[in-house]
């Protein structure tokens, strides 16, 4: 299962612990389980679009670099020289590790991971949170070599014709009125503009996913934390390209998969909790945590329990 599951159990019930893996059996358990919701589960909370994943009908350097999908997701190498962790892990700082960052310096390994852990459980400064972000997502690199690549696709946006451009576009003008609308800085123009641009740009990029009712809080927040266009879509791309199982919003397959995942999890740690559900007639699972994982807890958790969740989901990957 993703860390999306593990972090909402093992991690909350063990604060300054390394985040719960469910086995593989319990994963193909869950996937078999799920398999007679999937279809209701997919067409009540998503809107994908219909199409195949390309990139070579827009002015890119990208076009020529396969797109590989791993679902155990590595970082790939910030650089050609490491960090020297020449001094045992607890004596590092997050002002180290930021150093090294900034530097192009850090290749990930067990010990980077372990350190970062530690730091991103302390708590890590909201003003360094994209440097976190970019680093640990491999945006970094997907912005080095693809200089211009979203300024290609923004140009494209009024020349995109055809049933994907239209069920995408008007899904996304739909939804972003109601994205956070509680929130002051959502209703900016200038805000919402970028949004806009954000979710149309990764909708032509990608027409397999499209736009997914949901991906609008998930890119709000990427671009609240970063307040930066272009690192917001790279983020977003790795995440919904690499770090998430690969049908994760195209079919939902692992969403639903995921749930009984959670359930299992939930029966495990909170017996209590599970057998109040049960004796109300509740699913926990359709009626509470679908929402949750399909936002990426965007919608249901506060921007700052929300972010502190992705640190650990970016770092950790799909397990």
């Amino acid at each position: 299962m993703s860390t999306l599951a593990s972090t909402m159990t093992h991690s909350s019930s063990h604060p300054h612990s390394t985040i719960g893996r469910s086995s593989s059996s319990n994963r193909m358990n869950a996937l078999n389980h799920s398999s007679q919701q999937m279809t209701n589960a997919a067409n009540t909370n998503s809107t994908p679009a219909n199409g195949s994943f390309s990139t070579d009908r827009y002015p890119s350097q990208e076009a020529h670099h396969h797109h590989h999908h791993h679902r155990n997701f590595q970082p790939p190498r910030g650089g050609t020289n490491n960090i020297k962790l020449d001094i045992p892990d607890e004596l590092l700082s997050w002002s180290d590790f930021k150093i090294a960052m900034c530097a192009d310096r850090l290749t990930v390994s067990k010990e980077v991971k372990k350190g970062l852990r530690r730091c991103i459980l302390d708590g890590i400064p909201d003003e360094d949170r994209p440097l976190l972000w970019k680093f640990l997502t491999g945006a970094s690199l997907k912005l080095k070599i693809n200089k211009g690549y979203y300024q290609g696709l923004l140009r494209c946006l009024d020349r995109v014709t055809g049933g994907a451009k239209s069920k995408s576009f008007d899904q996304i003008e739909k939804d972003l009125p109601r994205t956070f609308p509680e929130e002051a800085e959502y209703s900016n123009a200038d805000f919402i503009q970028s949004l806009r641009n954000i979710l149309r740009a990764y909708a032509i990029r990608n027409t397999k996913i499209g736009y997914c009712q949901g991906m609008n809080f998930i890119a709000g927040r990427l671009y609240q934390c970063t307040g930066d266009e272009e690192l917001s879509f790279w983020i977003l791309c790795q995440l919904l390209e690499t770090v998430l199982p690969l049908d994760y919003f195209s079919s939902m397959n692992d969403a639903v998969a995921d749930q009984e995942v959670f359930k299992i999890k939930i029966k495990e740690f909170y017996p209590d909790l599970s057998l109040f559900f049960e004796e109300l007639g509740i699913e926990f699972t359709s009626v509470v945590s679908f929402k949750w994982f399909v936002t990426l807890y965007t919608q249901s958790f506060s921007r700052e329990v929300c972010f502190k969740i992705w640190d650990l989901l970016f770092l950790e990957g799909s397990v």
